[in-house]
């Protein structure tokens, strides 16, 4: 494999991203593959166009000329993706790789498509975050807005995306990015490098001034977001009660000077020894004080090193962390706070090594919890080791080290069944056939049974407890068999008798319950009754969501959740493998229920303007409910009810038929979640022509994988039909990339996902 990394700058210069790029690129090669290296006007002024640094090469980008902002990162863009097009027809890549910030993604991806490579995003940090922990702007700003506009456009059209903790992870996640597209590979460490110490080096303690002194250490960068000025404002009240401590500080950066005279200011310069850029040796404390962020704050290495760490909470120390921006109360002083807290640490673990019997030097090593730790950190870094390869070949990988697999799961799903086949009921059955196929253990709670007695359909009033009472006797039973519960969720009625219900009796059951909340009209939902669904999700374990678009409304509702994506059964639904009889009209299909909310007529006057420059065309509409007599009427006043067939619901195997026979797909809906129909018509290899409502905008892109119009328009409908019809080549590219987008949907890519909410739903539940 040959790869061309693009990179914002590289070593000489000293910083945690050149050194990470540097141990990417040795096992890169070490794997066997071919990099090549190219760095963006960021690097500076060097002395050739072409480098040779401690065994690699690097290509630079010359420095344009100074200019505005705004105007200068248009400049830097065009001159990378200048080089990256150079290069590329040079060194013949197969993969472009794009190490953040967003200005060498860019051109990255311009380039890619012009030249038709692939590119992966690395993301280290959000530019526009990275902005404001600088202090260059602040959040919410119209830069910080842009920015991240910016950043959003690049991760959608990367091809995946690598990032280095979960907290980004999730972050990109919520962007409306399918999970499944984002792979996690965190900083490592040369564990040859870092191995467990022993005694501390007397000369070098000697050489420092510190012997005969307990010191607190800092490695790293010194920028604003590391927080080292709160280190040092707190340093005075640690001094007050161990005068023996010492602050270490190794590293360098733009916050150099004015720490140091930050220390004069305060009184503890001769307290407090700067080293500068140097590998410190010896066995020091180390004490991370970092202001919440979004950067990754890394300390495998101190970890390998049995050194003792302390750090503040940011978005990206640890991988399990979420983002900390909470609203604090009015009047506080968060810098007060944040040096009462490193104080409060430093004393309790002073107190606790006071109370400790005297043991040997290894201060963890002696301690059983301690060295278990040390123990677990060891075994999950050794275990990253060559995560890289398995996060580029392998995608998804990560979910099959979560220490579960489906044959342990005992599950109760809980959702509808056909008939009638909906979209939900189609997934809870899919679903239980794939699991089934893993080899776990599947019981089916449904919601829509069949009333019993059958004339009990008939009484409008009381029917619903006729259905309600015996299926939450099932489900209590049921539970007591489970170790899991799935949840199909949706909005309204449904919701509050049926899911509702199951979320409570498996909180009560002390079984851990994956809500699955599929219904697209959930920001009206939401709106109405948000406190009443939040009382229940905070009983549930995992909150799933099949796309972006519900993951926002949710998130704007102060509800987390992940992405699990729908599956489409790729067995059943492929192109034709002949083309359809030549001279035959275009045959348009529609496949949804015949409800009000997806706009049948809407497809039905949109067939009549399109029948006039197409006198042969067919629309057959799939699908049964309470509008059918009334689309039949219009159909027949509009003239079209010869050439317009009503099929009524059909079965998985028939609408892959369908699929098969026709030449385009309408999607009319006024309000749509994730559609199947839309996956499974991209899947038959038929271009579709939809309404760009709800999330419907978050699983195809206009004039790419679909030609997207505003709902209630039969004019715009009609007019971007015509267009596919008549432009083969447009056409061509629609299902070409229908195809290819649809992959993702497959039982293979999405399984990842939904073991690994899984896991962390059963994790959860054990944690409480």
């Amino acid at each position: 494999m040959r790869i061309l990394h693009i990179l914002d700058h590289s070593i000489p210069l000293h910083s945690g991203y050149t050194f990470r790029t540097a141990a990417i690129l040795r096992e890169q090669r070490a794997l066997g593959w071919e990099t090549f290296h190219l760095t963006s006007p960021k690097q500076g002024e060097t002395k050739a166009m072409v480098e040779e640094i401690e065994g690699l090469r690097f290509h630079r980008t010359g420095v344009p000329t100074p200019a505005s902002s705004g105007i200068a990162e248009l400049r830097q863009i065009r001159a990378v993706q200048a080089r990256i097009e150079q290069l590329a027809a040079e060194l013949r890549p197969d993969i472009l790789h794009a190490h953040s910030p967003v200005l060498n993604a860019i051109p990255a991806i311009r380039a890619g498509r012009k030249l038709g490579i692939p590119v992966v995003y690395e993301i280290r940090a959000f530019w526009e975050d990275a902005a404001v922990d600088h202090g260059t702007t602040t959040e919410g700003s119209l830069r910080y807005r842009a920015t991240k506009a910016l950043e959003t456009w690049a991760i959608k059209r990367a091809d995946h995306v690598f990032t280095i903790c979960e907290g980004l992870r999730a972050d990109i996640v919520g962007r409306g990015i399918p999970a499944a597209k984002v792979t996690v590979i965190p900083n490592a460490v040369d564990i040859e490098s870092f191995q467990l110490s022993g005694d501390a080096d007397p000369a070098l303690r000697e050489q420092l001034g510190l012997a005969g002194t307990t010191v607190v250490g800092f490695v790293g960068s010194f920028y604003a977001y590391e927080g080292l000025d709160l280190l040092l404002e707190a340093f005075p009240a640690l001094l007050q009660k161990r005068p023996e401590l010492r602050l270490l500080l190794v590293g360098g950066g733009p916050q150099d000077e004015n720490l140091k005279a930050q220390a004069l200011r305060l009184g503890v310069a001769d307290k407090v020894v700067f080293t500068g850029p140097r590998a410190a040796q010896g066995r020091q404390p180390l004490l991370r004080p970092d202001r919440p962020a979004r950067l990754s704050a890394p300390l495998h290495a101190t970890h390998r090193a049995r050194h003792p760490a302390q750090a503040a909470r940011g978005h990206g120390a640890g991988s399990a962390l979420r983002r900390l921006r909470r609203r604090r109360p009015q009047g506080a002083d968060p810098r007060r706070r944040d040096r009462q807290a490193v104080q409060g640490r430093q004393r309790r673990g002073a107190r606790r090594r006071h109370r400790r019997p005297a043991r040997a030097p290894r201060a963890l090593a002696g301690d059983a919890r301690g060295g278990a730790a040390v123990r677990r950190g060891r075994a999950q870094l050794d275990e990253q080791r060559g995560e890289l390869h398995a996060g580029v070949s392998q995608p998804g990988r990560e979910a099959s080290r979560c220490g579960m697999n489906f044959s342990a799961l005992r599950v109760l799903l809980v959702g509808p069944l056909p008939p009638p086949a909906g979209g939900m009921a189609n997934q809870t059955r899919q679903l239980a056939e794939l699991l089934r196929g893993e080899g776990a253990s599947v019981e089916v709670v449904q919601v829509n049974a069949p009333y019993r007695p059958a004339w009990v359909e008939r009484l409008k009033g009381v029917r619903a407890l006729f259905r309600l009472l015996p299926y939450l006797l099932r489900l209590w039973q049921a539970a007591g068999r489970a170790n899991l519960m799935h949840v199909m969720a949706n909005s309204g009625w449904s919701w509050h008798l049926f899911a509702a219900p199951a979320v409570w009796i498996g909180w009560l059951r002390g079984v851990p319950v994956v809500v699955n909340y599929r219904g697209g009209e959930a920001a009206g939902f939401l709106a109405r009754s948000a406190a009443v669904v939040r009382a229940t999700l905070r009983r549930a374990s995992s909150l799933v969501l099949p796309s972006g678009f519900l993951l926002e409304v949710f998130a704007r509702h102060g509800m987390a959740g992940r992405i699990v994506s729908n599956i489409v059964d790729l067995e059943r639904f492929h192109p034709a493998t002949a083309p359809r009889a030549a001279g035959e009209g275009p045959h348009l299909v529609v496949a949804r229920n015949l409800e009000a909310l997806y706009g049948n007529d809407t497809a039905l006057r949109a067939f009549a303007r399109l029948c006039a420059a197409w006198p042969a065309a067919r629309l057959s509409i799939a699908g049964s409910g309470p509008e059918a007599a009334a689309l039949a009427a219009l159909a027949q006043e509009l003239g079209i009810a010869e050439r317009v067939r009503f099929t009524g619901r059909l079965d998985g195997e028939q609408m892959a038929a369908l699929y098969r026979d026709a030449d385009l797909m309408l999607n009319p809906s006024r309000v749509d979640n994730m559609p199947n129909a839309i996956l499974e018509a991209l899947a038959s290899g038929l271009p579709v022509v939809t309404t760009d409502v709800g999330g419907i905008p978050f699983i195809v892109t206009q004039g790419h994988t679909a030609m997207l119009v505003p709902p209630d328009d039969p004019q715009a409908m009609a007019d971007a039909a015509h267009k596919v019809l008549a432009d083969t080549g447009l056409r061509a590219a629609l299902v070409a990339a229908g195809c290819a987008e649809v992959q993702r949907y497959r039982w293979s890519s999405v399984r990842a996902q939904l073991l690994s909410a899984y896991a962390d739903a059963i994790a959860a539940k054990r944690a409480t």
